[in-house]
């Protein structure tokens, strides 16, 4: 018995000028990812990938690309003792389009 994939769904603003195809699906997912209280994420670039069905070399780029735009933050910090880092991915409430 094959297993069936799984169909995620990727919302997508597309009142946003100025950015590429892939920089806007990345966007907007990261942005549907940050809504309610915090403005913010934890997805790991391995989730945002399969998701977004885009290599992780790739997804990079798009998240410097961003991040060089003012439109998301990421701040990367230690966990603790070797355990390894955790990233949060935060949009920015002040990013223009306009500046991009």
């Amino acid at each position: 018995m094959s297993k069936k994939k799984k169909v995620k769904y990727v919302n997508i603003d597309l009142k946003m000028e100025g950015l590429t195809n892939n920089e806007l699906m990345v966007y907007s997912h990261i942005k549907s990812l940050c809504r309610g209280v915090k403005p913010y994420c934890f997805a790991s670039s391995n989730s945002l990938s399969e998701t977004l069905n885009v290599s992780e070399r790739t997804l990079y780029r798009i998240l410097n690309d961003l991040e060089k735009k003012n439109l998301i933050k990421r701040e990367t910090k230690a966990s603790g003792r070797g355990h390894g880092k955790f990233r949060t991915i935060r949009v920015l409430t002040t990013a223009k389009t306009a500046d991009i």
